[in-house]
């Protein structure tokens, strides 16, 4: 049987959007409003940010970021943790751009208004264009190739506080620098009085606002606090009902639940196809210290593309050459030579088939242009590799070490000596600071 318990406003997910509504509202909770956000992944601790490629992987990401779409040609990433996505991503904050807003036609939703509110979040988080120290000649090479193709390139705002470099955004911050609502408006809504429960997930909503929560159990050996309720089902009711589990998760659970399906229910949704161009440069070059996103160029309205700098870590960075060039087991040892930048393509979505949009087959030719690949690699001067992204489960055992995530000196060092000094060796043993590695194969260790 099902443990009843009943709250005002009910917040399912823990994001940039149920972790911002839940500290707005949190001042209700004086006048004796219940408040409870909704969790379904873990809460961490700081020391459980390793850095650790493949472990970070399984406990941050839905299916450790290889979330297949039902056809099985796209792997979708997406977190399931105390903060949501804002644990993962780069940390870029943008305010979206009118053309989007005004495309949403959402009524009540201006432009204007909506930047006047991002802003203050934008203060709230430490938004700000990142210090030119943490520039990394990824970055820098992006800016010059993308300048001599004739490209506006701009420099992503980001939300971060004593960066160290490390360059492990996507992995969950090693050194607390990134400031999601994890770190701070989750915290303030829990200090005014509003309940979180993790490890929580929304089953389904009823019509008479009861949702079907399952609690899951902490396994043993993984990472993450056990949830704050006892494990088991329950029937949760609630007078309002904040649906903020993301794109994919807040339309999963309004199309499984017993409730007319909104009309507006997948319009406008838009999957980026993401393709990983690898140059690889005469030199070694500083890609995987220094912050990682820290420019991009937007043509989203004119060509339906935009390009970002990214340096992914060995094991996503081998996976994406996959059938390109020669044996993957080597590219970790090449890593300080290669520059990577990522196509994202917008491809709208048909009318007939908006929400199963992200299961759409892509394909190279579809994400970037033949002679937008060539300005770029000309301008570049690099040999640019097409890789497309796998999933992650089929090459799992390419999985290597790097660096230590713990930047020395905090973040006052060069970032050519933190290449420098914290190479890559070719084991799979726990990451920390090491000595030289050889080459595959040949016998050296760290």
């Amino acid at each position: 049987m099902s443990a009843a318990r009943s709250y005002d406003v009910v917040i399912i997910g823990s994001g940039a959007g149920g972790g911002t509504v839940a500290q707005e509202l949190a001042p209700l909770v004086r006048d004796g409003v219940r408040i409870l956000v909704l969790e379904k992944g873990p809460r961490f601790a700081d020391h459980e940010f390793t850095g650790r490629e493949l472990e970070m992987a399984d406990a941050l990401y839905q299916d450790g970021g290889a979330f297949l779409t039902r056809d099985g040609t796209m792997t979708l990433a997406f977190a399931s943790a105390y903060g949501g996505s804002t644990v993962v991503y780069t940390g870029t904050s943008l305010t979206a751009p009118q053309r989007v807003i005004r495309a949403w036609g959402v009524p009540g939703l201006e432009h204007g208004d909506l930047t006047r509110r991002s802003a203050k979040y934008a203060e709230q988080n430490n938004v700000h264009l990142l210090d030119d120290p943490l520039i990394n000649d990824n970055n820098r090479l992006f800016v010059e190739g993308g300048r001599k193709a004739g490209y506006l390139v701009e420099q992503f705002p980001v939300n971060v506080k004593g960066c160290r470099g490390s360059s492990l955004c996507n992995l969950g911050c090693p050194n607390q620098a990134k400031q999601g609502t994890n770190r701070v408006q989750l915290p303030r809504a829990e200090r005014a009085g509003v309940e979180v429960v993790t490890r929580a997930e929304v089953l389904r909503i009823e019509p008479d606002r009861t949702l079907t929560v399952r609690v899951s159990q902490k396994a043993a050996g993984t990472k993450g606090a056990p949830s704050e309720w006892a494990p088991g089902d329950y029937a949760v009711r609630a007078r309002i009902i904040v649906a903020a589990a993301g794109a994919i998760g807040t339309s999963a659970l309004l199309l499984r639940s017993p409730l007319p399906a909104p009309r507006s229910l997948g319009h406008g949704f838009t999957c980026h196809p993401a393709l990983i161009l690898v140059a690889e440069h005469p030199r070694p070059i500083t890609n995987d210290v220094g912050h990682p996103k820290s420019y991009f160029v937007d043509h989203g309205a004119s060509e339906r593309f935009v390009l970002e700098t990214c340096m992914y870590f060995p094991f996503v960075t081998a996976k994406s050459l996959t059938g390109f060039g020669g044996d993957p087991r080597s590219g970790p040892h090449l890593l300080r030579r290669r520059g990577a930048p990522r196509a994202c393509a917008r491809r709208p979505a048909a009318a007939r088939d908006r929400r199963r949009r992200s299961s759409r087959r892509t394909r190279d030719r579809q994400l970037l242009p033949a002679r937008q690949a060539g300005r770029l690699r000309r301008a570049s001067h690099g040999r640019l590799r097409n890789g497309t992204d796998r999933s992650r489960l089929r090459y799992r055992r390419l999985g290597t070490r790097t660096r230590s995530p713990l930047a020395p000196g905090g973040g006052r060092e060069p970032l050519s000596r933190l290449a420098r000094d914290q190479p890559l060796p070719d084991d799979h043993g726990p990451r920390g600071p090491r000595g030289r590695g050889g080459p595959a194969g040949s016998g050296a260790r760290p």
